[in-house]
């Protein structure tokens, strides 16, 4: 891509290139958060879960792109009825009562008008099974790096995406601290698309193509990662 900036700040993006065998779509694959199609009536609080006596087995953490921070993810305050898991309505008369409150609109879904959605459904309930690995996840727009690890398999929206790795010589958690470091933070603001509110976009097309040093060369595993992480940031300083 073209990237017109300073002499100084095109000097940045050819250091960290140069100490880097890998762009993060090497490590990492990306996903993204679900679409409910009516999140009025798919996410809920624990007092709607206990008002309606929904079933638990439907129900799962769910977290908004606010409470998305560096290194740390805020409790999840709502929750979010995970409907693709019914297979019979039988078996969860609570769980179908409440949604059936906006059957109507859920119907009207493009989805379910073609036939390929149940009228309980998410629109888009992506692949369960992902959310409950360990990943990292980020907010799609902000106005610095913040990307934290979950382990507790929350769920949350399209407006937050996820990542889990896929090379095992590298670790989630510093993975994460590289990416929120203060170093990272200019790095991906000399190429990213800048937004209004001195927002920047962190689409999957624009974090795949960051570069982060080799396992081969850099110990993503030792003892004292701070070492190593900071003599890979004087290399590029």
């Amino acid at each position: 891509k073209w990237i017109l900036r300073k002499e100084e700040e095109i000097g940045l993006i050819k250091k960290i290139e140069q100490v880097s065998d890998y762009k993060l779509s090497d490590v990492v694959d990306f996903h993204q958060g679900i679409i409910t199609g009516l999140d009025k009536i798919f996410v809920v609080s624990q007092d709607d879960i206990e008002k309606h006596k929904i079933e638990e087995e439907l129900i799962f953490p769910w977290v908004k792109n606010s409470q998305i921070k560096a290194f740390e993810v805020e409790e999840p305050s709502q929750f979010l009825i995970y409907s693709n898991l019914i297979e019979d309505e039988k078996d969860y008369p609570n769980a179908v009562k409440y949604i059936s409150k906006e059957r109507s609109r859920l119907e009207k879904r493009r989805e379910c008008r073609l036939g390929s959605r149940k009228w309980y459904e998410l629109q888009w309930g992506r692949d369960l099974s992902l959310f409950q690995l360990e990943k990292i996840v980020f907010p799609y727009k902000a106005e610095k790096n913040r990307f934290a690890i979950d382990k507790s398999g929350l769920l949350f929206s399209a407006d937050v995406y996820f990542m889990t790795l896929k090379d095992k010589n590298f670790t989630l958690e510093n993975i994460v601290k590289i990416l929120n470091s203060e170093l990272y933070n200019k790095y991906y603001r000399l190429f990213a698309k800048k937004g209004v509110n001195d927002q920047y976009d962190y689409y999957p097309n624009s974090l795949q193509g960051v570069y982060v040093p080799s396992a081969k060369k850099f110990n993503y595993r030792a003892e004292d990662f701070e070492k190593e992480l900071n003599k890979f940031f004087y290399m590029v300083s």
